[in-house]
C-alpha cells in the first residue's frame, strides 16, 4: 500500500501519509480502507498528508471525487485536513478545494501538518 495511517485517539483523527504515485484507483482503494477505519475507530476528522504523493489523476477524476465520496455515505460532519507539500500545482490544490466545499464537505488545505491538525482540534 501506498499509504501508512495512525489514529491519534486523543483528538479522535486518522491520519493518512500517502507516497509514491496514485492512480484514480489507488485513490479509490485508499478512501475505502480509510474511511472504514475511520468508522470503526469513532474518528471525528481525517488528516490526509499527500506531501510525499505524486498524483497520476486527471481533472475529470479530481471532479468525480467529491461524489466517490457522497456515495461511500462519508458523513460531511467529519473534518478533512487535506496537506499538500509547496510544489503541489495551486490550480489543482484550489480546484479540489473547491468542489469538495461545493459538495458540503469540510475541507481545509494546508502546506503544513502542525497548522493542520491545529485545525482538526478546533472546535465547531
Amino acid at each position: 500500500m501506498p499509504w501508512d495511517t495512525t489514529f491519534h485517539g486523543d483528538i479522535k483523527v486518522l491520519q493518512v501519509t500517502s507516497h509514491g504515485i496514485m492512480s484514480v484507483a489507488t485513490v479509490k482503494q485508499m478512501c475505502v480502507e480509510i474511511i472504514d477505519a475511520g468508522r470503526h475507530r469513532g474518528a471525528l476528522g481525517y488528516l490526509i498528508d499527500h506531501r510525499d504523493m505524486t498524483p497520476n489523476l486527471t481533472t475529470v477524476d479530481i471532479s468525480s471525487y467529491p461524489q466517490f465520496l457522497a456515495d461511500m455515505g462519508t458523513r460531511r460532519s467529519v473534518k478533512i485536513a487535506y496537506v499538500f507539500s509547496q510544489s503541489a500545482k495551486k490550480d489543482d490544490v484550489d480546484y479540489f478545494e473547491t468542489l469538495m466545499s461545493n459538495h458540503g464537505f469540510k475541507c481545509q488545505f494546508f502546506s503544513d501538518l502542525s497548522t493542520a491538525r491545529l485545525w482538526l482540534q478546533e472546535v465547531e
